[in-house]
């Protein structure tokens, strides 16, 4: 080993050099302005006026399937009925 790693034969002053570090006790001096709290509204009323939006025209497409779905159920059955015999399905 070189001398410069090898510390077991030296006086702690030698060796090591003492460093003390105090712990802050200032708080965080970051300035907050009523103005960001006003940004962070904005943000957030943007976003979710964002997501209700989706959230409707989710909502939207749900309703056209499910009446794509009934009108194709209504085929469908309409047709199986016909097949079975009956004259008017409507009475079904």
């Amino acid at each position: 080993m070189s001398e410069q790693n090898n510390t077991a034969g030296m006086e702690p002053d030698e060796a090591t050099t003492d460093i003390t570090v105090e712990p802050s006790t200032e708080e965080n001096t970051t300035e907050h302005s009523p103005h960001d709290d006003h940004d962070d509204g904005r943000r957030l009323v943007g976003e979710a006026k964002k997501y209700r939006q989706r959230a409707q025209a989710a909502e939207a497409e749900r309703d056209k399937l499910q009446k794509a779905l009934t009108a194709a159920r209504g085929i469908i059955l309409t047709d199986y009925i016909r097949k079975a015999g009956m004259l008017h399905p409507e009475d079904f």
